[in-house]
């Protein structure tokens, strides 16, 4: 018997709370049969819940990409039952006569009674496919790079021979050595530029980002050093990017980056970190007050429109937070737990932010377990 019959004002609450949230959500039973799954995933793998309900999670047609997943999908189940919490990335199905695939930032959880046992099993899945992208697009720039550094560095080699050949011969002046030296400065300073900033917005990149975030980590601060990490992204991007082509949607992201930029002082880092998404880091925080002054300065300062095109484009942005050290002591975990965060101000409403807390990841279960 589904959940949502136990009451009609929990079936009523629990629909809504399902259908509002951001991410695809699945609810399981001890079985791993499928009891209900929110609007999103319905919507995207184009199928309704009365083709799935009762099925095993594992069976379902979306997950089939490859011969595989269904395995893996039966595998994260099993390991959730001993373990009580799996995350993995998953592809799935989605609408379009299932022509579709997208990459799935995929949790399963164990929701538990009072008294310890095993109700339900809630599945959850992000869709991190832009992520992805922006991910391998990195990679390959920064291979790019690299394989551009390299011939830069043969080219410096043959010239200083070059230069060498000329001096022996008495061929050149101090001044032609002086400015080829120049010149390769030049060069080197080029394309570490280029290394560590985004070529689009001219942002930090997430390499530069590291870097910098490591430096003032490190910094003169030592263990007081405190700083909050604001991960964010423009709501509906991709909904404009689609309809106005991807010549507005970079000018929005360059738009949006100097807008950024412009909002915070001039000591805190902002990085483009891949697709619409954008991370801010707010340094040397003396009290929680300092990162929501800045917080909603950032909100207002996209109250009005940007004007590009002819088009009068109102953008707002979504934000979640993560303070360090309480909400990780390193890079990775802030960013972790502010995309935690961002994704819980979506499923809110959006254009605003949400702090990071240890509970977030424990509040959809206590939310679907109505009893």
């Amino acid at each position: 018997m589904s959940i949502m019959t136990q009451g009609t004002h929990n079936a009523s609450l629990a629909r809504v709370i399902l259908d509002t949230m951001y991410q695809f959500v699945a609810l399981l039973d001890v079985k791993g049969r499928v009891l209900e799954v929110n609007k999103t995933a319905l919507d995207a793998a184009g199928i309704s819940i009365a083709e799935i309900s009762g099925m095993y999670f594992w069976d379902v047609d979306a997950w089939k990409t490859s011969p595989n997943n269904p395995a893996k999908v039966r595998a994260a189940y099993d390991l959730c039952v001993k373990e009580g919490f799996v995350r993995d990335e998953l592809k799935v199905f989605t609408g379009d006569g299932g022509q579709s695939i997208v990459t799935l930032d995929f949790t399963l959880k164990a929701l538990r009674s009072e008294s310890g046992d095993v109700q339900y099993f809630l599945a959850e899945g992000r869709n991190i496919t832009e992520k992805k992208t922006a991910e391998r697009e990195l990679a390959a720039r920064n291979m790019q790079l690299q394989q551009l550094n390299e011939k830069l560095c043969e080219y410096d080699r043959l010239k200083a021979k070059y230069i060498q050949t000329l001096t022996e011969q008495n061929q050149t002046s101090k001044h032609e050595l002086k400015e080829a030296l120049k010149e390769l400065r030049k060069q080197q300073a080029r394309v570490q530029y280029q290394a560590l900033h985004d070529e689009l917005t001219g942002l930090l990149n997430r390499t530069g980002f590291n870097l910098r975030f490591q430096e003032e980590k490190n910094g003169p601060h030592g263990p007081h050093f405190r700083c909050a990490l604001l991960f964010l992204d423009i709501d509906r991007f991709k909904k404009i990017n689609d309809s106005l082509g991807h010549g507005i949607g970079d000018a929005i992201l360059r738009r949006v980056g100097k807008r950024l930029v412009h909002a915070v002082r001039q000591t805190d880092l902002v990085a483009r970190y891949g697709g619409d998404e954008f991370i801010i880091l707010l340094t040397n925080i003396s009290t929680i007050k300092d990162v929501v002054a800045a917080s909603d300065k950032i909100l207002r300062s996209f109250e009005s429109a940007l004007q590009i095109e002819g088009h009068s484009l109102h953008i707002t942005v979504s934000m979640g937070i993560a303070v360090f050290p309480t909400d990780g002591e390193d890079l990775y975990m802030l960013l972790k737990n502010s995309d935690t965060a961002l994704y819980r101000a979506k499923d809110m409403g959006r254009s605003q932010y949400q702090f990071y807390n240890c509970s977030m990841n424990l509040q959809s279960q206590a939310r679907l377990s109505l009893e």
